[in-house]
Order: C-alpha cells, then sequence, then structure tokens
C-alpha cells in the first residue's frame, strides 16, 4: 500500500495516500478520510471499488479506467457515508467566499475533500485538513504529494502545490465542489 506517515507544520503526524493511478486521486482520498476518521484500515483498492460501483460500474477489479477517468465529486460523499463516515456532505456551486469558508471550516479530525481545476485542463481531489495552529495557512493532504501542503489562506482559492514525485508542479484553483465530513 503506498501509506506516508507526514507531519505537517504543526508538528501532528498524518497518514498520506499516495495515489496508484492516474486519476486515482479521490479513491485515495476518500480512503485517508475513512481512515482519519474511524481510525479503520480503508486502501485506495477498496475506496476505488466502492466509488466505481457507486458509478454505475459492477465490475470486481474498479469497473472503469482510473488511469483516464476521474471521480464525479457528488458521489464522495455516498462513498464516505457507505464507509460508515456518518456526516458526509457534497457541497456544490460554491463561490468565492464561501469556497473558502468552507475549506477554512475543514478540522485535523474532520476533514474534507475538495475539488481542484488545473489551469492546463483537468482535475483533482485533494483532503483538506483546516487551517494551521497560526491560522496564516490551509493544509492539504494531496495524493500526488508527498507530504503536507501548505496554501497561505490570503492565495485562497487558488491551488498551487510544489513540484510532485512525477515532476508535475500544479497551477490551479479549488473548485465550487467540496465534501465535508462536519
Amino acid at each position: 500500500m503506498p501509506w506516508q506517515n507526514v507531519n505537517d507544520p504543526d508538528g501532528t503526524g498524518h497518514q498520506l495516500c499516495l495515489q496508484v493511478l492516474g486519476n486515482s486521486c479521490a479513491p485515495a482520498c476518500v480512503a485517508m478520510v475513512v481512515r482519519k476518521i474511524k481510525s479503520t484500515l480503508c486502501d485506495e483498492t477498496t475506496a476505488r471499488q466502492k466509488l466505481s460501483t457507486l458509478m454505475g460500474n459492477t465490475h470486481t477489479t474498479g469497473g472503469k479506467n482510473w488511469d483516464d477517468d476521474g471521480t464525479l465529486p457528488d458521489v464522495i460523499a455516498s462513498a464516505l457515508s457507505e464507509f460508515q463516515v456518518h456526516d458526509a456532505h457534497s457541497r456544490r456551486n460554491l463561490k468565492g467566499v464561501l469556497i473558502k469558508d468552507f475549506l477554512k471550516r475543514c478540522t485535523k479530525s474532520r476533514p474534507g475533500i475538495a475539488a481542484v481545476y488545473w489551469k492546463q485542463g483537468g482535475g483533482h481531489a485533494v483532503v483538506i485538513l483546516g487551517k494551521d495552529a497560526g491560522d496564516q495557512n490551509l493544509l492539504v493532504l494531496d495524493p500526488a504529494h508527498n507530504g503536507v501542503v501548505s496554501i497561505p489562506l490570503g492565495d485562497l482559492p487558488r491551488y498551487d502545490p510544489p513540484y510532485n514525485a512525477q515532476g508535475f508542479a500544479g497551477a490551479g484553483h479549488f473548485a465550487p465542489f467540496l465534501v465535508t465530513t462536519a
């Protein structure tokens, strides 16, 4: 399993699940949130199968091409509910200040999953841990990066993480879709 133990700038430890396939960021995020909230072992493969089934694919291997196809944002909250993460809600069509507000409501004990749109096209999913102890940065577990990404609150809704393990530097913004767990 592609799990790593990482520390945020406040010194809090987190378990980061690196995505295995090109577009398996949402399953990796679901696995991280389930593990964080329920203290239950959930891996990306299990989350991938659950999401695939919820999207109408019934193949036991995951049912869709996770290298080419992403995940519908509304399905993520349903998957979390099926893993017994109660109070998971999909927030859609958020604008400007609302996106920032919902991102800041997430906490290390009740994280959210946010969609990101890349400027060069495509999308991504990340786990939002909330603000750091100094209320200066938003802390993000990104399944394509080896560590906790800190985004200055003043930069929101921009999301420009550093280079990841594959040499890709993201340039994008948080999309108007967010799954909250509180």
